[in-house]
C-alpha cells in the first residue's frame, strides 16, 4: 500500500466515521466467535488501530509488512508486533493461536489461496479464520488502483477461495449496506474527478451520524448471526476443513 495511504490512516483511524464503524463490528463478530483471553495474529494490522481495541480483552499482536505501518503502532504504544507477510506464517512469532485475522487484506495479494491456507495452518483446532474483503468487482475505481487492489470479491468467490484453501465458512456475507446506495452515487461522482484517495475527515455531526448508521449494522452481523443481502465490503468467519 502506498505509504502516503499509511500516513492517512495513522491521522484518521481513531476518529474517521468508517474506520471506528468498521472495528466496532468486527469486534463485536470476533466476540461472538472468539472467547476473551483467547490469542489473535491480526496479519496485516496496518497502523494498529484494531489492535489497540481488542488489547484489553485478548492476547493479540500483529502482523504486516511495512516497517512504517508497524512504526505507527509502535507509536499507540503497541509492543506485540512482527514484520511478516499473509503467506509466511514463520514471520508471525509463536503458533498456534486460536483465530487469524484477515482484514481487507486478501484482496492485496496475488494468491489469496495461499494467505488463507496459511492461516489455517496456524490456528489450534477449533480455531477461527476471520476475512474482510471489499465487494462487487463492477465498483472497481481508482480507489482500488491506488491501494494496490487485485481484485474485488463477491460472496461466491470468497466461498471458492476458503474451499480451495480448506476453510468452512460459519458465518458469512455482506456488511456496509445501509450507506451503499450513497457509496455508489460518490464513487460514481469521483470517477469525473482526479483521483487522489486521500481520505477526508467529515465535520463532527455528519461524522458521528455516518459512524452511528454504519456501526449500527453490527447487531445484525454478530447479535444476530446474519448479514446483509449486498454491501460495500463481505466478510467470513471460517474454521478448518475436517481433514484439511
Amino acid at each position: 500500500m502506498d505509504e502516503k495511504l499509511y500516513q492517512a490512516f495513522a491521522e484518521l483511524e481513531d476518529r474517521h466515521w468508517w474506520f471506528t464503524a468498521r472495528r466496532a463490528i468486527i469486534g463485536r463478530l470476533i466476540a461472538r466467535w472468539v472467547p476473551a483471553g483467547s490469542s489473535i495474529v491480526d496479519v496485516g494490522c496496518g497502523t494498529g488501530g484494531f489492535i489497540a481495541d481488542l488489547q484489553s480483552r485478548y492476547d493479540v499482536r500483529g502482523v504486516d509488512p511495512a516497517p512504517s505501518a508497524l512504526a505507527a503502532c509502535r507509536r499507540r504504544g503497541l509492543r506485540s508486533l512482527h514484520e511478516g507477510g499473509a503467506a509466511d506464517a514463520a514471520s508471525w512469532g509463536a503458533l498456534p493461536v486460536d483465530a487469524v485475522t484477515l482484514l481487507d487484506v486478501i484482496e492485496h495479494l496475488d494468491d489469496d489461496v495461499a494467505a488463507l491456507r496459511t492461516a489455517r495452518t496456524a490456528l489450534r483446532p477449533g480455531g477461527h479464520v476471520i476475512v474482510t474483503v471489499p465487494a462487487y468487482q463492477w465498483l472497481w475505481s481508482e480507489h482500488d488502483v491506488l491501494n494496490h487492489h487485485r481484485r474485488r470479491y463477491t460472496v461466491r468467490r470468497l466461498r471458492l477461495a476458503h474451499a480451495a484453501a480448506g476453510l468452512r465458512p460459519l458465518q458469512i456475507g455482506y456488511f456496509n449496506a445501509l450507506l451503499f446506495p450513497f457509496a455508489v452515487l460518490q464513487r460514481g461522482l469521483a470517477a469525473l474527478r482526479p483521483a487522489t484517495d486521500m481520505l477526508s475527515m467529515p465535520v463532527g455531526p455528519l461524522n458521528r451520524a455516518l459512524r452511528s448508521v454504519f456501526a449500527s449494522e453490527g447487531a445484525l452481523l454478530a447479535g444476530l448471526g446474519g448479514s446483509f443481502p449486498f454491501g460495500l465490503s463481505a466478510f467470513s468467519v471460517s474454521v478448518a476443513e475436517c481433514g484439511a
